[in-house]
């Protein structure tokens, strides 16, 4: 008894000499908000965060100043595309009743780039195509009204959303075909399809498949060699990259896609290293520049189209000769560049790291070190 009765006296003797102190005041949070939510030269990584899936995120850097500057938390294996007057982003996510388990549902979730919090959600079937973050996976038709969701169950569709209504219009089958490049117009779209083909939709006013078009020549034949989905944009032309190193430009400026003539990368001596593009989203484009980017390996083979390259090597479109290789920190994984008049060149690391390059001359900029855990595609805001 004689330790509880000293207790007992020590609380009265506290209480005793903090009586007539004013009251300390309970902390508070606070959530700072950006100055500007779309700098020259920020850039959004998407990081799918493998140690815990479920829960992803996006990070905001700053590549001038070569730091984080934000967080967006999102659900399993999100989606990222922002609206064209950057107002708004969007995010599709995954989520289930248990964690990882249980109900799924799928979102549309409404972000403030500002802020960088969820502002609205629109739930869509729980049909997306949920694989490591491909680019052209969620995009935004031109004029900002719809947002169009790739879809894999493993039938092939596409979920559309009324981003101005907030609401979902409905699902565009799309048997066999993948992926969703919008066209010149405000409302179509192309999806490369199992036999080469190009499957191309216009929408209405109000989001409802309008016409339907199936290219009548292949786009390329996939049975001499693939192609990495994830190209290049530069105005109305997107450069794809086979895993052999091979440009498949793809003219989308009218009302059906039209395939312009291929070239390589690759000049001889390169052959005889075995010289392979490789890593995720391992093509970009400089619309200012007129330039082509893509990392590249050597001593490449069947299955590598996935390692990360050392080196990118750069390309004039106009006259198709490479100009410049630039020898990166680290192994990289991903490319892209900032659209400004002094553009950047972002290169992802293998490991996490943003290496940040001049984009005319190449030259080394610096690098955010620890940007991402497992980050494998960038988005300009």
């Amino acid at each position: 008894m004689g330790s509880v009765r000293n207790a007992a006296v020590a609380l009265l003797l506290f209480g005793a000499a903090c009586a007539g102190r004013a009251e300390v005041p309970a902390d508070t949070l606070k959530v700072e908000t950006l100055a500007t939510p779309h700098g020259a030269h920020w850039v959004y990584l998407m990081d799918v965060s493998f140690p815990h899936l479920s829960e992803g995120k996006i990070v905001v850097v700053d590549a001038d100043r070569r730091e984080v500057l934000g967080m967006m938390t999102t659900g399993f294996l999100a989606g990222l595309a922002p609206a064209p007057d950057r107002k708004e982003l969007y995010v599709t996510e995954t989520f289930y009743s248990r964690g990882v388990r249980g109900e799924r549902t799928d979102v549309v979730t409404i972000y403030d780039p500002a802020e960088l919090k969820p502002v609205g959600e629109v739930v869509i079937p729980p049909k997306r195509f949920i694989a490591l973050t491909m680019p052209y996976g969620t995009v935004v038709t031109r004029d900002g009204r719809f947002l169009l969701q790739y879809n894999f169950t493993p039938a092939t569709s596409v979920s559309v959303v009324d981003l101005k209504s907030r609401r979902f219009v409905g699902e565009i089958d799309a048997p066999g075909c993948t992926l969703i490049y919008p066209g010149a117009g405000n409302r179509s779209y192309s999806m490369i399809c199992s036999d080469g083909r190009l499957l191309t939709h216009t929408l209405d006013d109000e989001g409802r498949l309008a016409s339907q078009r199936m290219s009548e020549q292949p786009f390329f034949d996939p049975d001499k060699g693939s192609l990495n989905v994830a190209p290049a944009r530069l105005g109305d032309t997107l450069y794809f990259v086979s895993f052999l190193g091979q440009v498949h430009p793809l003219d989308v400026s009218g009302q059906e896609p039209a395939a312009a003539p291929t070239w390589s990368l690759l000049k001889a001596a390169d052959r005889r290293q075995a010289w392979r593009p490789g890593g995720w989203q391992y093509v970009a484009a400089n619309e200012k520049l007129g330039r082509l980017y893509v990392i590249m390996h050597p001593n490449g083979r069947n299955g590598t189209h996935k390692d990360p390259g050392g080196e990118i090597w750069v390309y004039d479109l106009k006259t198709k000769a490479r100009i410049q290789r630039i020898r990166t920190k680290t192994p990289v994984v991903s490319v892209l560049t900032s659209r400004d008049d002094a553009p950047l060149l972002y290169a992802l690391g293998a490991e996490g790291s943003l290496h940040v390059y001049d984009a005319r001359r190449g030259r080394y900029r610096g690098t955010v070190a620890g940007a991402a855990e497992t980050a494998m595609v960038m988005v300009n805001p």
